[in-house]
């Protein structure tokens, strides 16, 4: 696993030098993201590489708040197509008695650090980018510890409308 996180970050260093690659073509998106959890996501650009994202989602009669800082990197050769990575926190809660792995009862509250690594494209023609990413995550308080729960790993599609 460490060899894996250096060689990502390796190459991560490797496309930031990289400084003829423009990033992004648009400056706030807003839409909607499927997957665990569904939702919906907002991102602003902050810097030419720079985003700003967040995702509202609902789940097991629960809400959760996650918002990330992502570098965006441009992949040679192929127009409109970047990858990102990131972090983040997010603060969320669940019913347990709905949640299928959580049984019991009452509202738990948990608050932690997430990471993101995906992949955006965004059309040439029209206002719209698909995403699919990944966000792991680290509680720090409530499933963490009332259920020795380490973290969760989500998943997601992303649409969303474009403006300049």
């Amino acid at each position: 696993m460490r060899a894996f996180l250096i060689v990502i970050l390796s190459f991560a260093l490797l496309m930031s030098n990289q400084n003829d690659i423009k990033a992004q073509e648009y400056q706030s998106a807003i839409g909607l993201r499927g997957g665990y959890p569904a939702g919906i996501t907002f991102k602003h650009f902050v810097s030419q590489e720079g985003a700003l994202e967040l995702i509202l989602s609902a789940g097991w009669r629960g809400f959760m708040v996650t918002g990330l800082y992502e570098h965006h990197f441009a992949v040679p050769g192929a127009d409109g197509l970047y990858w990102y990575i990131g972090g983040g926190g997010y603060f969320a809660t669940i019913n347990r008695g709905h949640h299928p792995v959580f049984g019991g009862e009452g509202v738990v509250a948990d608050v932690g650090v997430a990471f993101v690594g995906g992949m955006e494209f965004k059309f040439p023609e029209v206002p719209f980018t698909i995403s699919l990413d990944i966000v792991p995550a680290v509680g720090f308080y409530g499933l963490r510890n009332r259920f020795n729960y380490l973290g969760l790993v989500n998943a997601g599609l992303s649409v969303r409308y474009t403006f300049r």
